[in-house]
């Protein structure tokens, strides 16, 4: 008798169990430079200011954002080490919802000493989660780029969630 089909099939069972037991994690569209926007695996590549605690709550990254601060610089959510290169068009986007509406500043800008904004927008965030889009064309290359959300100067506290942050050029 032969057990080459035997073989098959056990090698396919095991295959579909590894699969399933497997978490699918979605893949980061080709060019993508922001780490984790998915925010799959937590808050690894994401940092914020110590005023500002972060965590992955159903699926999104969840900012505290507390009152006070005289600009939106006060208190920030980011991810640093992006590399952005002159010449190229940058579309940043993200999903964003907030307890209360409130303004933000989300900007991608360079590490120079004075950062200048590569792609920069000033979406008004309401209760309800929606995608947010804003795109520039780089001036400068810079390996050490930030992606922000510089949400600071707040007149009350509320809670900023994001998901899908990506930049694509």
């Amino acid at each position: 008798m032969n057990s080459f089909p035997m073989r098959l099939i056990a090698a396919g069972a095991f295959v579909a169990m590894a699969a399933a037991a497997t978490p699918a994690y979605a893949a980061a569209p080709a060019g993508d430079a922001v780490v984790n926007g998915s925010l799959d695996n937590g808050v690894k590549g994401w940092w914020a200011s110590k005023n500002t605690p972060i965590k992955v709550t159903g699926g999104r990254l969840c900012a505290q954002v507390p009152a006070g601060g005289d600009n939106v610089r006060a208190s920030m959510v980011g991810q640093s080490g992006i590399a952005v290169e002159a010449g190229k068009t940058y579309r940043l986007s993200f999903k964003a919802s907030a307890t209360r509406p409130v303004k933000i500043r989300s900007v991608v800008q360079d590490s120079g000493s004075k950062p200048a904004a590569i792609v920069d927008g000033y979406p008004e965030v309401g209760t309800g989660s929606r995608t947010y889009s804003y795109q520039n064309t780089a001036k400068t290359s810079d390996q050490e780029a930030h992606v922000l959300f510089q949400v600071g100067g707040a007149d009350a506290p509320y809670t900023l969630c994001l998901d899908d942050i990506l930049l694509i050029d």
